[in-house]
């Protein structure tokens, strides 16, 4: 997800600069823990409320705009899936003989990350409550170029089957700054705020002349800025009261970096968690490189239960079975139709990849097409299961002549109290199986 230029970005684009720098008062090196609204891709932490503003969805176009307005509509970022949180570090190498700064990826230490100066919160203004996060390995810094990416994972919660979705609300991440905070290779300094960072840490109402000394411009730049400025500082606020009361009075002053962002409140959807397993069925989702199942999902401990090593020891899925997709709520059966519910075969292998839409039985017969029904999506229940007294609906495959293929689509509860819907539109073919599809591409 990107974040191009806007108002705000706009207004920081002095603020996020490198100038020069006199090597006679300054260290060789500093390293940053990256706020910079302005470059492309721009550095904030991920998610970040910021990413949603109206400003910031105006300067997108195509898909993106599309996508950040869905999460603006439903509340917040996806609370289906894990969203895992990025944040970025720069090191500015300052030429001794110019000042002239060169940026790189600083030598970041993960071990030295703990809850001492990384901290996530949910947060309200009743309180707070610390959200576990795993520790990071070497293998979740990455370098990206002039700079490297930390990502920080949720940890599973074992009463939501080891999910590591979010709840609802919102949350802030904080990364303290300063020597004894998180440890980076080469320096005694430690990380440091980026300029309009460190503005928005100060207590100080930026929207006033007197605190806008350090804001770089004219007097009506400075009045733009500091007006922008505050709308972000107003907004963090809250967070920082929380951060010092996890880690003393002002804590929030000696931050390096922070961002907030809100989690949807849960609607009914299609369950698409990999991380505790709830994908439909089959999904290349759930799939290693060496195409079998991953191993966290392979585990007899796993969300496949005793059937978990045994499916490990399969390359792919069957070509008989069906497909079922979960969802985290009941819905209306009679909506489940060709309109709504779509089966597409892939070609990936040509070298103009395709996708092509298969018809259910309403709409092959309703063109007058009955040689092409692939599957049939609204069929009429045919039993019901006693003890949860709740119907069983099972499509039956269309009859087809010798070698045609069929489907089949099955609704059904998961488990008393929840409701469960299960698709399989499944492809019986003749000669070889076709090649799976590469998870990347996977519809």
């Amino acid at each position: 997800m990107l974040l191009r230029r806007t108002a705000l970005a706009l207004a920081l684009a002095a603020l996020a600069c490198e100038p020069s720098i006199s090597s006679a008062i300054n260290p060789s090196t500093v390293d940053y823990a990256a706020f910079d609204p302005t470059g492309n891709p721009p550095s904030i932490p991920l998610p970040n409320d910021l990413a949603l503003q109206p400003q910031a969805i105006a300067a997108q176009s195509g898909a993106q705009k599309a996508l950040l307005q869905e999460f603006v509509n439903a509340g917040g970022f996806p609370n289906d899936q894990e969203v895992p949180i990025t944040i970025d570090f720069v090191r500015l190498t300052i030429d001794p003989n110019t000042g002239a700064s060169t940026r790189s990826a600083p030598a970041l230490d993960v071990s030295s990350i703990n809850s001492n100066n990384l901290i996530v919160l949910s947060f309200s203004t009743a309180g707070y409550s610390s959200i576990a996060y795993d520790a990071p390995a070497a293998t979740d810094y990455v370098v990206n170029g002039d700079h490297g990416t930390l990502t920080l994972h949720k940890s599973p919660n074992a009463a939501k089957s080891g999910s590591r979705r979010w709840d609802p609300g919102p949350y802030v991440v904080a990364v303290r700054g300063g020597p004894g905070a998180v440890k980076v290779s080469g320096s005694n300094a430690g990380l440091q705020p980026q300029p309009a960072m460190y503005l928005l840490l100060q207590d100080q109402d930026l929207s006033l002349p007197q605190n806008q000394s350090l804001i770089p411009g004219s007097v009506d730049e400075k009045r733009a800025t500091g007006a922008l400025l505050e709308g972000v500082r107003q907004g963090y606020l809250l967070p920082q009261s929380r951060i010092d009361e996890v880690w003393g009075p002002l804590a929030h002053r000696q931050l390096a970096i922070m961002g907030t962002f809100a989690i949807a409140n849960v609607q009914t959807h299609v369950e698409t968690d990999p991380s505790s397993g709830q994908m439909p069925l089959p999904s290349d989702f759930l799939l290693g490189a060496d195409g079998h199942l991953l191993p966290e999902l392979a585990a007899a401990t796993g969300p496949f239960g005793a059937l978990g090593p045994g499916l490990a020891t399969l390359d792919g899925f069957s070509t008989t079975a069906m497909v079922l997709a979960a969802t985290s709520g009941a819905i209306d059966a009679n909506t489940v139709s060709g309109s709504t519910v779509f089966l597409y075969e892939l070609n990936l292998t040509s070298p103009s990849p395709s996708a092509k839409r298969l018809l259910d039985i309403a709409e092959a017969l309703g063109t007058g097409h009955p040689e092409k029904i692939a599957y049939v999506s609204e069929p009429p229940p045919i039993s019901h299961e006693s003890h949860r007294e709740v119907p069983l609906h099972r499509h039956r495959p269309a009859a087809r002549g010798a070698g045609a293929s069929g489907a089949e689509l099955l609704c059904r509860p998961a488990a008393q109290g929840g409701h469960d819907v299960r698709g399989a539109h499944q492809r019986r073919r003749q000669g070889p199986q076709r090649q799976r599809p590469d998870p990347q591409h996977a519809g």
